[in-house]
């Protein structure tokens, strides 16, 4: 099975934890995931190199161990859980430039950050391909989800918001558009599924700037003119969409 290439162009919502020293390689062994090999794309991904990276999902990396590995956090299918961010069906490209993000601070996790540097290019290849290539998770609305709040949050998903004073919200789905088909830079993954928490605390990181690195630093205006509110809203949205049944 091909891993799916990344036809989305736009802004990213990242993880903001807690802050970490900026780190420029993955580990001793091998290149940051800016010099892994261009001649590597996800259409050149094997079978056994996903089942590779499945094998790295569940037991961690040679550098870091067993306690390295992602099922603990996001499970073996990529669903996550809690704050935790699903990655299954994520784009290759998109987990690419996170985890180089993570290595050169535009990230911040004190978890993620040490994880990033001790896999090897070809781990990090292979387990990003694992990912990318599983089907979109089933994942059900959250039982406490408050659904007037996700309806506001729709509106503002798919229209945006203007004031007389000229502040703007852009709608999110100009960039991270499940359907999209756009086939410039891959940083606007789809955002269905993705934990309340989670969401809330990307779009909060890059209002106060704790969170950078974005093209244009949309985001990040993006954010500064959104009310607490509004980034609840849209974080409601969000966690109220199936990403199966939007795949479909």
């Amino acid at each position: 099975m091909a891993v799916r290439s990344s036809k989305r162009f736009g802004l990213i919502v990242a993880t903001a934890v807690a802050c970490s020293a900026p780190i420029s390689v993955f580990s001793q062994e091998s290149h940051s995931v800016a010099s892994l090999d261009p001649r590597i794309t996800p259409e050149t991904f094997s079978e056994d190199r996903i089942a590779t990276g499945r094998d790295i999902a569940k037991g961690g990396s040679q550098a870091g161990g067993v306690g390295m590995k992602c099922m603990a956090c996001h499970g073996l299918q990529g669903a996550g859980g809690g704050d935790i961010p699903r990655l299954a069906a994520l784009p290759y490209d998109y987990l690419v430039s996170q985890l180089q993000s993570y290595l050169d601070g535009g990230r911040v996790s004190a978890v993620m950050a040490p994880i990033s540097a001790q896999l090897t290019a070809s781990e990090a290849q292979a387990v990003l391909a694992y990912y990318a290539d599983l089907p979109a998770p089933d994942i059900d609305p959250p039982s406490d989800l408050d659904w007037q709040l996700a309806k506001a949050g729709e509106v503002l998903a798919y229209a945006g918001r203007r004031s007389a004073s000229g502040t703007e919200v852009t709608a999110c789905v100009m960039c991270h558009n499940a359907a999209g088909d756009l086939d410039e830079v891959p940083i606007a993954p789809p955002l269905e599924g993705q934990p309340t928490g989670y969401i809330e605390a990307q779009l909060t990181a890059w209002k106060t700037g704790q969170r950078r690195g974005d093209p244009l630093g949309t985001m990040a205006r993006i954010a500064e003119a959104m009310t607490d509110e509004e980034i609840s809203a849209v974080a409601a949205f969000y966690a109220s969409r199936n990403p199966a049944e939007v795949a479909d």
